[in-house]
């Protein structure tokens, strides 16, 4: 059984990086509740490891509203429609 987004933040540790990455995600809820936007910064290694479905899911639903990348993320973009993988 998959549980929702809050239940996973729930059951993270109250501790360093989890508590930013709570933060960070409160933040984006409240700009989307705001109806602000909300910029995403990229490195070559989110495009590269295959999230790009999980940005479009989040430009989808709202929570992304501008991407912005690096010259690594425009590289690792172009080679994987056009080789099918990327280095």
């Amino acid at each position: 059984m998959v549980g929702s987004f809050d239940d996973f933040l729930r059951g993270l540790p109250s501790i360093l990086e989890a508590d930013s990455f709570r933060s960070v995600a409160r933040g984006i809820a409240s700009a989307i509740r705001s109806q602000r936007g909300v910029v995403w910064l990229l490195g070559g290694h989110t495009i590269k490891t295959g999230l790009s479905p999980v940005l479009i899911r989040m430009m989808e639903r709202g929570g992304a509203t501008y991407l912005a990348g690096n010259g690594s993320v425009a590289i690792h973009d172009y080679e994987v429609p056009r080789w099918g993988a990327t280095s």
